[in-house]
């Protein structure tokens, strides 16, 4: 069966490296639409990666790590993600602020 485009909500393969995805999507045209909750998934990974460090501490150092992105003139220095640099800023901006509400 043919399509006229992979339509990628999420990782294609996530068990295997990112280059792969990436060789099997050579040249296939394709739409990529990962959402806000992706990043949230990823955020509460991070944090469990991370549960040796206790909440107050992990609140101050995750929250100046994402402002040293939001300093950046650019987040992505590749031209093909440049459509992505408003999305992305909006979600560092909404961790930054969640981060520092009081647990």
């Amino acid at each position: 069966m043919r399509y006229d485009v992979v339509w990628l909500e999420k990782e294609a393969l996530p068990w295997l490296p990112a280059w792969v995805e990436i060789a099997r999507l050579q040249g296939l045209p394709y739409v990529v639409d990962y959402d806000d909750a992706w990043f949230d998934r990823y955020e509460r990974q991070v944090r469990q990666e991370y549960a040796f460090v206790s909440e107050p501490d992990w609140r101050a150092g995750r929250a100046r790590i994402l402002r040293v992105f939001l300093d950046r003139p650019r987040i992505f220095l590749t031209p093909e993600f440049a459509p992505l640099e408003a999305p992305a800023r909006a979600n560092l901006e909404r961790s930054i602020e969640a981060l520092q509400r009081a647990p």
